[in-house]
């Protein structure tokens, strides 16, 4: 869920993900509990701008909360979470000391909790 740049997807894309997520009552109730308490979850609800509202939080969450953020969006609204996906910053190079007996592979995993240079045996 980090870019290249080391900037958390929720972070990266917050303009568009505030203008163009529709279904923000179901971002809201899969993260009301774990995420937000009650009474955040019935702010936010009440809020003619909610995906703006739930925005104001994020920059106080933990990387765990940032990522049910993100779990929540591409649970509801998959196609858009896709395509910005699609938007990302190509793979930084690879680490330097390679050696003969060994080969770098960048493994790009935007839905597990990896995702960068790992180097293979041969």
């Amino acid at each position: 869920m980090y870019f290249s740049s080391g900037e958390h997807f929720v972070k990266q894309h917050r303009k568009q993900l505030i203008q163009q997520v529709s279904r923000v009552d179901e971002v809201l109730a899969l993260l009301h509990r774990d995420v937000l308490d009650d009474e955040q979850y019935r702010s936010i609800r009440t809020d003619p701008v909610r995906m703006r509202k739930l925005y104001e939080l994020v920059p106080s969450w933990d990387t765990w909360r940032k990522d049910r953020l993100y779990q929540a969006l591409k649970a509801t609204d998959r196609a858009l979470i896709e395509e910005l996906e699609g938007k990302e910053q190509p793979p930084p190079a690879p680490p330097e000391g390679g050696t003969g007996s060994s080969l770098w592979v960048f493994i790009p995993c935007p839905s597990l909790w990896y995702q960068g240079w790992t180097r293979i045996l041969k």
